[in-house]
């Protein structure tokens, strides 16, 4: 039991962390005088639930860039077991998360990938992703991508 305590806390503080982490590189991008050329978020997680987490993050985030810089390019990449929420057959599971990315990529300008490579790797084929969702051929190549045009990259990943 105390273990169990002691293992809760150090995830707790690691998460808060994290957090905090993610809120200051957003800040450090809404400080700048002029807009970089994009933001790219990165999701990486173990749990597929943790997109139910990640994804309204990724909103809150981009409203606050787009009031500060509504010309800005935004991008999302996920490649943990997190993308798998994002299936066809898990949109009943997680209907908002599902809504949230579409509003994201149809009304938002904002493209949400996933990993091919994972994907197939755990046997999951593209054509059992939504149309709304890009594929990546690799998320870690997609996001050298992005940053390369420019991008600031902001890993979500402890969730």
């Amino acid at each position: 039991m105390k273990t169990s305590i002691k293992l809760f806390l150090l995830l707790y503080a690691f998460s808060m962390t994290a957090c905090a982490t993610q809120t200051n590189e957003i800040q450090s991008v809404l400080d700048q005088q002029q807009a970089p050329a994009g933001v790219v978020f990165e999701v990486v997680s173990l749990f597929e639930g943790s997109i139910q987490t990640a994804i309204p993050k990724i909103v809150e985030y981009s409203s606050q860039l787009r009031k500060r810089f509504p010309n800005i390019s935004i991008a999302v990449v996920t490649h943990g077991n997190e993308q798998f929420a994002l299936t066809t057959k898990n949109k009943s599971e997680y209907t908002k998360t599902h809504q949230q990315v579409q509003n994201l990529a149809e009304n938002g300008d904002i493209p949400v990938h996933v990993c091919a490579v994972y994907a197939e790797r755990k046997g999951v084929s593209e054509s059992e992703f939504p149309d709304y969702i890009n594929i990546a051929a690799s998320g870690p190549s997609q996001i050298n991508n992005y940053r390369e045009l420019g991008y600031v990259h902001i890993k979500l990943s402890n969730w």
